[in-house]
């Protein structure tokens, strides 16, 4: 999110998760980066924590996830 209140986010990374580990009370992501750097801004479109679909396919979906 681009600040308190913003209604875009901005996309600094892609990445697929490959795994996640579960110890000692920490939760461990194991991904491989498929883009660094980007720094594309978007319409949040409610979207915060995390991006989870299934989505329509429109301009939105290739904005964040398209390389």
């Amino acid at each position: 999110m681009n600040g308190k209140g913003a209604r875009d986010i901005r996309i600094c990374h892609l990445d697929i998760v490959k795994g996640v580990v579960h110890d000692s009370g920490k939760i461990i992501c194991i991904v491989d980066w498929v883009a660094t750097n980007l720094n594309r801004n978007v319409e949040s479109r409610g979207c915060f924590a995390s991006i989870h679909g299934s989505y329509d396919k429109d301009k939105w979906i290739k904005e964040i996830f398209c390389i």
